[in-house]
């Protein structure tokens, strides 16, 4: 039987397509890629082979989703060797929290109630509003213990967010959800999935900050993972995809060491994006090394660090003198441009800063610097 032909779908969030093109040669798979016209308005794709732009394709082809618009596509055409458990749990982290819970993996709490949040809230702890269906961090608000009074305004908000982004990415919001909220230190995964085996492409250590209530990634650190963490996104890996299954994977996760909890908060059937500037100073392809199985971003001695200079509000920029770390410097916005205060977004940072450090840790009070506030936006 004939083999059917696979598309890359989102082209313009990896970088080097040539050698991912290779990559899926090894294993015996011919590769193209494509990417929804409508990137055009947002990306420069810079192409070292063709990339097909259009909507949609062959219902004979098998797709790899590298973005929310293509998850999206193949929820409705199931064009891809992905599961429905990883798809469903893509749309649904009130599922992906339940399924793990019911094979007595660590997952986190999902509140049966507000009133049940607003105990939690009474107690000290804080609690995660979540919108159903949507992705990443869109929507998402961390409620502490001294502003408990916010939960009910940001439940209702949350059940209500519409958005450009939503209705390009063909996603929908199907209501709230508040979960309990899981201390430690935060990180992210991209893994690749091709018939069982399983890649790991990167792991990203990361620095939270909350600007208004919403949890914003400020920094980046590319380190190696350790046994535990490999251990426990191959455990995920092989709930969530079957055997037959090809597909990347994205997750973020919580690791406390003092509790010795991995928890997974987050995950979905494509790449995580805003990481194209720091995984091409590793000097490799990271995707298509995780293809061919094998691994070389650790390999240059130095942590690899991304600071992300994001905005506190929204609006038109009045300064461009943003005082930017040393390090390879990417300034995506100038005098008048406007900006948005949105932490799920790439779109959001104003500019960023790539650095090579002797060691993960940072200075105190880091995440100061990196702030954008109202001295440069009007």
């Amino acid at each position: 039987m004939e083999e059917k032909e696979i598309f890359i779908a989102g082209a313009a969030s990896i970088f080097g397509l040539s050698e991912i093109k290779r990559a899926f040669a090894t294993l015996g798979t011919h590769a193209s890629f494509v990417e929804a016209p409508f990137m055009l308005d947002y990306v420069t794709i810079q192409e070292d082979e063709p990339v097909l732009f259009k909507n949609e394709v062959s219902s004979d082809a098998i797709i790899i989703p590298l973005t929310e618009f293509w998850i999206s596509y193949c929820v409705r055409t199931r064009c891809c060797l992905i599961s429905d458990k990883a798809l469903a749990a893509s749309r649904s982290k009130k599922y992906l929290y339940e399924l793990f819970a019911s094979l007595g993996i660590d997952s986190v709490k999902i509140y049966d109630s507000v009133e049940q949040a607003h105990r939690a809230l009474a107690q000290g702890l804080s609690v995660v509003v979540k919108p159903l269906g949507l992705c990443s961090g869109l929507g998402v608000e961390v409620v502490t213990a001294d502003k408990k009074e916010k939960l009910d305004a940001y439940v209702e908000h949350s059940a209500t967010i519409k958005t450009k982004n939503m209705r390009l990415m063909q996603l929908q919001n199907e209501g709230c959800m508040i979960t309990e909220y899981v201390a430690g230190q935060e990180y992210s995964a991209d893994c690749f999935y091709f018939k069982g085996r399983i890649s790991v492409v990167r792991v990203c250590k990361k620095k939270i900050v909350l600007i208004n209530d919403k949890p914003c990634v400020v920094v980046y650190q590319l380190v190696k993972p350790c046994v535990q963490i490999e251990a426990k996104l191959a455990e995920w890996m092989n709930v969530l995809f079957e055997k037959q299954n090809i597909s990347f994977a994205q997750f973020d996760f919580i690791v406390n060491n003092e509790t010795n909890r991995i928890v997974p908060v987050d995950f979905a059937c494509r790449i995580g994006g805003g990481l194209t500037e720091l995984l091409k100073q590793t000097g490799a392809n990271p995707y298509a090394d995780a293809i061919k199985g094998t691994c070389r971003e650790y390999d240059g001695g130095k942590i690899l660090t991304q600071l992300n200079y994001l905005s506190t509000k929204s609006g038109h920029l009045l300064r461009d003198d943003f005082k930017l770390a040393e390090g390879t410097q990417f300034v995506y916005k100038h005098i008048g441009d406007y900006v948005i205060n949105n932490p799920s977004s790439v779109g959001s940072r104003t500019a960023i800063v790539i650095q090579q450090r002797d060691s993960e840790e940072l200075p105190d009070g880091i995440e100061k610097k990196l702030l954008i506030d109202e001295a440069w936006i009007k």
